[in-house]
């Protein structure tokens, strides 16, 4: 059994094994497929590839397991008790303290996430490695916002909801949910339809009518990054998939941190909203769809995004064609969204396939990427 302070561990890349799977209602069953795993019992829609942040609620309560290339295991919060410079850099150490500053994720998107943002300087990547014909999100305000009105409109419409969901059982609930994201089959499960009822669909169907809509496909990579006033990216006001369906498999790369529900479409049952908190969060700047497109670039290695938060870059490997790359004494994350992959360096090597992730030290230092894949890899803050 190797100590958590031998060299040994920040000197190899170490796989992310144990990823926790997290039931969420607007999930599905790929997640499963992705890690090999069967479906189970409710809908799966996010994996936490890497969490050792504990001021983070989320990432706390999942933390990751990390595995040496020789079999050794370990938690990774433990890790970095004892080895936090050698795992993190000592730049990243100086700034952000004993936690990893990145909470990538694999997203199986098959229902609609909530209207919702996050604290200024929090942008997000989304790179979709499978997507259906009606797979969207909504991400951006088309036109500058007065927040107020429609602060007050959302917590207005709270109000019509205790009285709903104490009068609904689960099964109506779920036909309410559906028929008010437009769904009109979903009519015959409800008890008769009443102006309420009316009121919330129309209000979502306003809500989302603000945002500017993205259709998704295979191969796209979306940055949500919109300046503040003070010019510094964040996530623009977003809320990922479709109120008619349309499932999309993507990885996102994110900072930890809190998310702010904005408006949850009425859905039953309730879940904590905080309009206010949200809507002080994001630029309240129109924006376009152009605005988040990201077009890679040739080549075997194409930067996807670069800011403050994080920096991101897409790895295209041959088996002729080996990547040559450097940790340069920050930590990174690696995540195979195609094909599989190897991991070379002095201190060992790794196998991955795809929906497999890595974490790669900060004294790592060189390292190779092999095989037949593409790969997302992602650091802190602006990396040139």
């Amino acid at each position: 059994m190797t100590a958590l302070n031998d060299p040994a561990w920040a000197q190899a890349p170490l796989a992310l094994v144990d990823v926790p799977l997290i039931p969420r209602p607007w999930g599905g069953d790929a997640l499963a497929t992705l890690k090999g795993q069967a479906p189970g019992r409710e809908p799966l829609g996010e994996s936490f590839e890497a969490a050792a942040d504990p001021s983070d609620e989320e990432a706390a309560a999942h933390p990751s397991t990390v595995a040496h290339p020789r079999g050794d295991r370990a938690r990774l919060t433990d890790l970095l008790a004892s080895q936090d410079v050698a795992i993190l850099g000592a730049e990243v150490l100086a700034s952000e303290g004993p936690r990893l500053p990145l909470l990538p994720k694999f997203l199986d998107v098959s229902g609609l996430l909530s209207v919702q943002a996050h604290p200024p300087g929090n942008p997000e990547l989304y790179v979709v490695l499978e997507a259906d014909a009606e797979a969207a999100l909504y991400l951006g305000f088309k036109e500058r916002l007065d927040p107020t009105p429609w602060q007050n409109r959302w917590i207005e419409a709270l109000g019509a909801l205790p009285a709903l969901e104490a009068d609904l059982g689960p099964e109506a609930q779920a036909a309410l949910n559906a028929w008010t994201l437009g769904n009109d089959a979903a009519a015959g499960a409800l008890p008769p339809i009443t102006d309420t009822h009316h009121a919330l669909r129309a209000l979502n169907e306003e809500t989302l009518g603000l945002l500017n809509h993205l259709s998704l496909k295979a191969g796209d990579v979306i940055f949500n990054a919109q300046p503040d006033s003070d010019g510094r990216l964040g996530a623009a006001i977003h809320a990922l998939g479709s109120p008619r369906g349309g499932r999309a498999l993507i990885l996102e790369i994110r900072r930890p941190g809190v998310t702010y529900r904005a408006w949850d479409h009425a859905r039953l049952p309730r879940r904590p909203l905080g309009a206010a908190a949200a809507l002080v969060s994001v630029p309240l700047e129109g924006s376009e769809e152009g605005d988040f497109r990201v077009i890679p670039g040739p080549g075997p290695v194409s930067c996807l995004a670069r800011s403050e938060a994080f920096t991101a870059w897409r790895l295209t490997a041959t088996s002729d064609t080996p990547i040559a790359r450097n940790t340069e004494d920050r930590v990174r994350t690696l995540h195979v969204i195609e094909g599989a992959a190897q991991i070379d360096s002095a201190g060992g090597a790794l196998r991955l396939k795809r929906g497999q992730s890595a974490l790669l030290p900060a004294r790592l230092g060189a390292w190779t990427l092999s095989g037949d894949a593409v790969a997302v890899e992602a650091a802190p803050g602006v990396v040139l």
